[in-house]
């Protein structure tokens, strides 16, 4: 299971939550009365019935849910960008975390320094790459030793950068002089995408805007905008920065989410056309690529 904290999403309660849980909503039945009640309010499947979810019980509840899932297998749930979660979904992933002890699950919880409180877990802090260790990186990527010496330099130790820019051969830069390094990692993605065809590219944004990463969904609305695509069902894989950071047309930007929310039935609508707002590029996911700095909070232990 996985969650990404969303900058423009900080201040909607459980948003975060509701990607979260998403997948697994349908064994929210399986808990006990109260408790599915309060997630059932999280996910606004109760038509505001039962007022604001409580935190306590949503936090119980996530609890509870995560052993039940973990019962069939060991279960490993991420959550990046925890700096960017809203208040309420972090603190109910936080209370699951803190007591978490035998029950084959661990939440791994990846943040930067600023915005996120790991009271009660255990922390590793990331730093940027040696020089050592990004030669290392680099040691069977066919460099000549000027260009990898440039990579490592200009990359600043960021580790997707490396990658990028020896896949690239060459660190990007722009007329106007040097980038920072996160501008630059997305600029080699927006020059590996100008070239794809007009609808392979449709395809990538439709994506993009599909907020669950649900396939069907996915090829219902590609077939509305005319881009079509085979595939078998399962969750479409959008993870990828690449697909995040989509150029596009204002027309398409304008098409796109009517499609994914029409495609998705009018209980995700609402949804949808926020997973398109929320990865288009801009200053939020430039930011997302400068890697080091950030810590990871690990809970799979009782903490009481």
């Amino acid at each position: 299971m996985q969650v990404t904290g969303i900058e423009v999403e900080a201040d909607l309660a459980f948003a975060g939550l509701v990607q979260f849980l998403w997948p697994v909503q349908d064994r929210i039945g399986a808990l006990p009365g109260p408790q599915a009640d309060a997630l059932r309010a999280v996910l606004a499947q109760d038509d505001g019935r039962r007022g604001a979810p409580d935190r306590f019980l949503s936090g119980l509840a996530v609890l509870t849910l995560l052993a039940e899932v973990a019962e069939e297998s060991p279960l490993l749930c991420l959550v990046d960008d925890a700096q960017w979660l809203d208040q309420a979904s972090a603190d109910a992933l936080r209370f699951a975390a803190r007591r978490l002890s035998a029950e084959g699950v661990a939440i791994l919880f990846a943040a930067r320094e600023e915005g996120f409180t790991a009271t009660g877990l255990p922390e590793t802090q990331l730093s940027r790459l040696s020089s050592a260790d990004a030669a290392l990186l680099l040691a069977d990527r066919g460099l000549t030793p000027a260009v990898r010496e440039q990579v490592i330099e200009e990359s600043g130790g960021n580790p997707l950068a490396l990658t990028e820019f020896s896949a690239a051969q060459r660190p990007y830069h722009s007329a106007a002089g040097p980038m920072p390094v996160a501008d630059r990692v997305l600029a080699t993605y927006r020059s590996r995408i100008a070239v794809l065809p007009d609808k392979t590219r449709l395809m990538m944004l439709t994506a993009a805007a599909e907020a669950r990463g649900h396939l069907p969904t996915l090829l219902s609305a590609a077939e509305t905008l005319g881009v079509g695509l085979e595939g078998r069902a399962g969750r479409a894989g959008r993870r990828h920065r690449c697909c995040r950071d989509v150029p596009a047309s204002a027309d398409q930007h304008h098409r796109v989410p009517g499609s994914a929310a029409g495609a998705a039935g009018p209980r995700t609508r609402g949804t949808g056309a926020r997973g398109h707002r929320r990865r288009l590029p801009g200053p939020a996911s430039r930011r997302r690529h400068d890697i080091p700095g950030r810590r990871g909070c690990r809970g799979d232990h009782s903490r009481g």
